[in-house]
């Protein structure tokens, strides 16, 4: 009865494993439209790009007449980032960043602060709300935005896929 059960377990045991492998989505073709809502699901994004080779990640988040914002991640040979109108270039520490070329960059927005991750490590947290913020960051990225496009001159980002806490 038990070897029954094993055997009848383990092939949903692979099943599962191949599943959660296989759910992130090539990139392919730059400035396509993809419906993704980034406020309600948050966007995992994987790369190999080697600090200092001047790699480009550039995620745009757009409504249906192409109105939006975005993020952008280079990796020169001091890596930094941008928030499309509210904060530019700006280091990453490499510490941040680990050894390991392979990276999960996660972004999500949550009780008004946009978060940004790298191999679950913050890179950062901008919490619109704050004083300092310009009216045209936050009318910006208050917009409803359900189209994710990867910019043309983005040439780091090999996959992507929504994240939940079970991948």
């Amino acid at each position: 009865m038990i070897g029954e059960k094993m055997f009848i377990l383990l092939p949903l045991l692979l099943f599962s494993e191949v599943q959660s492998q296989t759910d992130w989505i090539a990139v392919g073709e730059r400035n396509t439209d993809i419906n993704f809502d980034y406020k309600s699901t948050p966007l995992q994004i994987r790369s190999n790009s080697k600090i200092g080779s001047g790699d480009l990640i550039w995620t745009r988040f757009v409504d249906s007449s192409g109105n939006g914002r975005g993020i952008s991640i280079t990796f020169g040979s001091s890596p930094y980032y941008d928030i499309g109108y509210c904060k530019g270039d700006t280091a990453i520490p490499k510490d941040l960043l680990g050894t390991d070329d392979n990276r999960v960059w996660t972004l999500k927005e949550e009780n008004s602060k946009l978060e940004l991750t790298c191999n679950g490590v913050q890179i950062f947290e901008f919490d619109f709300a704050d004083f300092r913020v310009s009216e045209n960051c936050k009318n910006k990225w208050s917009l409803g935005a359900p189209i994710l496009k990867f910019a043309g001159t983005d040439n780091a980002s090999d996959f992507y896929r929504r994240y939940t806490s079970g991948n």
